[in-house]
């Protein structure tokens, strides 16, 4: 048994329809459960099962119904759900073709020139750390391509970037930016330590500074 449960949690729901549905996730939220009887309420998923009852696709598992791509705990913004496999099947080949675009919003560290360029690095788990991913060539690393563009710079200190992911792997935006010297402000994973204090304690900003605001697809027929 997966122990889950539908629980009233408040959903920010940007679009729904027979097919699918959009949510906008808070930064905290965990999307699924994880194996072993970890994190098995309070996610995401649970919050949709009282939502959707019963129509959630799933061909992703019992712990990821309905699942099309995933964000990371601390990342806040947008989701595809999908409420039946026909529709799980038709949102994941656009992602696995690369037909949906998706645009983040990021603050950086430090003073990202050029404003506007690619970041073309392959990334793999972390040999010293298996929750961690890095630019690596190692043979088992995939490809991974990010583009930008600066949206505004304050001072030297930080810079707001736009973000187009080509490609979806563990980790991107915030493992491409600590790889050229520009981690995301607050993440603790990745991120400048005393930054991060920093800028919790001038602006309370207890989360990474990652948002992602637009999605563009094709709906299910």
């Amino acid at each position: 048994e997966t122990g889950l449960l539908a629980q009233d949690i408040p959903l920010s729901i940007v679009y729904e329809d027979g097919d699918m549905l959009i949510v906008n996730k808070p930064a905290g939220m965990i999307v699924h459960p994880t194996d072993h009887g970890q994190n098995v309420s309070g996610t995401l998923i649970n919050a949709l099962l009282y939502h959707c009852r019963d129509q959630l696709g799933t061909i992703n598992g019992e712990l990821r119904p309905g699942l099309v791509h995933r964000l990371d705990k601390d990342t806040s913004g947008l989701i595809m759900i999908a409420k039946n496999d026909d529709s799980m099947r038709h949102l994941a080949k656009q992602i696995e073709q690369k037909k949906v675009t998706k645009i983040y919003t990021a603050l950086v560290c430090g003073h990202l020139v050029p404003a506007q360029g690619s970041i073309e690095a392959p990334i793999s788990r972390s040999d010293g750390n298996r929750k961690k991913m890095s630019v690596s060539n190692a043979a088992n690393a995939r490809y991974a391509l990010s583009h930008y563009e600066v949206l505004e710079y304050f001072g030297q200190e930080y810079t707001l970037v736009k973000i187009q992911i080509i490609t979806g792997r563990t980790h991107q935006i915030r493992v491409h930016f600590a790889s050229i010297n520009h981690p995301v402000v607050g993440d603790a994973t990745y991120g400048y330590h005393q930054i991060n204090l920093n800028i919790m304690e001038t602006a309370k900003l207890k989360r990474q500074f990652l948002h992602a605001g637009q999605l563009s697809f094709t709906l299910p027929n």
